[in-house]
């Protein structure tokens, strides 16, 4: 999971958490990867809230894959978008 802290004013930051309620399945990977480049280009602070070893991990035990593994890290790391951890 990605945690996006929006920089609109340095003393009233807020959250900007994608919500897929609201999008048809299809259409998730294009969704997310379109919110994310956005967040990167305004220069938002990004947090992975999900350590990517025990993510992968659980994926691969159960056979599935993620969008968090294949769409969202690899943009992360190929546009270097400066990403902190929240368990370190």
């Amino acid at each position: 999971m990605l945690l996006v802290l929006v920089k609109t004013c340095p003393s009233k930051p807020f959250f900007n958490v994608l919500n897929m309620g609201a999008v048809a399945e299809s259409k998730w990977a294009r969704t997310n990867a379109e919110w994310l480049n956005a967040a990167i280009r305004r220069g938002n602070s990004i947090w992975l809230v999900t350590d990517p070893a025990a993510h992968t991990a659980l994926m691969n035990s159960i056979g599935r894959t993620s969008y968090y593994l294949d769409l969202e890290l690899p943009m992360l790391e190929e546009y270097d978008a400066g990403v902190r951890f929240m368990w370190q």
